[in-house]
């Protein structure tokens, strides 16, 4: 597991110009070992929580554990059938933010179009919210579709987005894993204080996913992500 995140920092400091001599053979069995280290981590993560917060509150009588529960998994956990949820989680999300979030690491007019036009979509509103279709979804959905023409139309924002490739790896990487850490609703001055521990896990998810687009396909970092979020559910419920 050390190696393998070992390479990950390397990637991190240089995703397009990665140095051979340190990345893994590109094979299954590195996916697997991948996987594993996701899995991995975050159990280690969920027992240093938990550890963390019991000590705090034998020593200190400070309810830490108030800060890391999820409130609005909690509370879409309790609203939505268990089918719904179990689909969202385990299918739903993992595709939508792969195309979001890492479609556009491989920068092509229509790789960024899709991707700048579906986080527009994530951050103006709820994505499912099916059964409230009206005026503003269709706005939304509207102005998404255009922004991906303009992008679609126009040579020289490609061009110009070409050239900032790392910037999109690390505008993304940020994006996905605070987008998670507002998932710690309510939101307080202590969550905001504790926002790097509690968007640690989804950087470096982010980041692996990121590797496995870059290197393997955005079929591949799907289908990662998708085991991650099944074996979650499963283990974490």
């Amino acid at each position: 597991m050390k190696k393998q995140f070992l390479f990950l920092k390397y990637f991190i400091q240089n995703p397009y110009n990665f140095n051979n001599v340190t990345a893994p053979e590109k094979s299954v069995i590195t996916l697997l070992k991948l996987c594993t280290s996701c899995f991995i981590f975050a159990l280690i993560y969920g027992f240093s929580l938990a550890l963390l917060s019991g000590l705090s509150i034998v020593f200190f009588n400070y309810k830490l554990y108030e800060i890391f529960k999820s409130e609005s998994i909690v509370s879409f956990k309790h609203s939505a059938s268990k089918s719904y949820y179990i689909i969202n989680i385990i299918l739903l999300s993992p595709v939508y933010e792969e195309l979001a979030f890492r479609l556009c690491l491989l920068v092509t007019k229509s790789t960024v179009a899709i991707s700048f036009a579906l986080v527009f979509l994530y951050y103006s509103g709820p994505i499912w919210a099916i059964e409230k279709f009206g005026i503003s979804i269709f706005l939304r959905l509207l102005i998404a579709v255009l922004l991906a023409i303009i992008i679609l139309s126009n040579d020289s924002i490609y061009t110009y987005l070409k050239t900032k490739k790392e910037h999109i790896f690390y505008i993304s990487l940020f994006l996905f894993s605070y987008t998670h850490f507002f998932n710690f609703k309510p939101l307080t001055g202590e969550k905001l204080l504790f926002s790097p521990v509690l968007a640690l896990p989804y950087f470096v998810y982010g980041a692996i996913f990121s590797y496995i687009r870059i290197y393997y396909g955005i079929t591949y970092s799907i289908f990662i992500h998708i085991l991650l979020n099944m074996a979650s559910i499963i283990i974490f419920g």
